[in-house]
């Protein structure tokens, strides 16, 4: 799969700042427990009106989609069984754009309770058309930071 940096900077280690189009927050480091929120842009830069195309994004092991958060804009994504479209294999339609238009799709997840520390997680976000499978796409890894839970209601001691 052919990222972003591969079509806009082939050969560099990352992105120019102006190319990051797939921003997250909490940036970095994420515990337990957390909510995590992605916004994935696209702009318009040619002269014609953009359609067809369709935004995908990944529901990495260890985070949950929070039902519900989906957003083309300030417009809610159709959701079915839990997941927004956004997370199924074609992705949401984002409709036409116009020349300088853009688009904004944001989504939130929660990080697992039973995840292990150090655990690397990566999200990831892509744009694609019928007429071209990935136009490009942006990925953002976060590492989970937790602490052993070593009381609870089940912890007992043996005396």
């Amino acid at each position: 799969m052919r990222t972003l940096t591969d079509v806009f900077a082939p050969g560099a280690t990352a992105l120019p700042q102006g190319l990051r189009t797939l921003q997250v927050s909490p940036n970095g480091y994420v515990e337990p427990g957390q909510t995590v929120h992605a916004t994935f842009a696209f702009r318009n830069l040619g002269g014609g009106t953009a359609t067809g195309f369709r935004v995908r994004f990944r529901l990495p092991e260890g985070l949950t989609y929070l039902v519900g958060t989906a957003r083309l804009d300030a417009t809610p994504v159709d959701e079915r069984g839990g997941l927004t479209a956004l997370l199924h294999g074609s992705g949401a339609d984002i409709g036409e754009i116009a020349p300088g238009g853009e688009r904004r799709i944001t989504l939130d997840y929660t990080v697992v309770s039973t995840i292990e520390d150090g655990t690397q997680i990566a999200i990831q976000a892509a744009i694609a058309s019928f007429e071209v499978p990935v136009i490009g796409s942006n990925v953002v890894r976060l590492v989970v930071r937790s602490k052993p839970l070593l009381r609870n209601p089940k912890t007992r001691s043996e005396e």
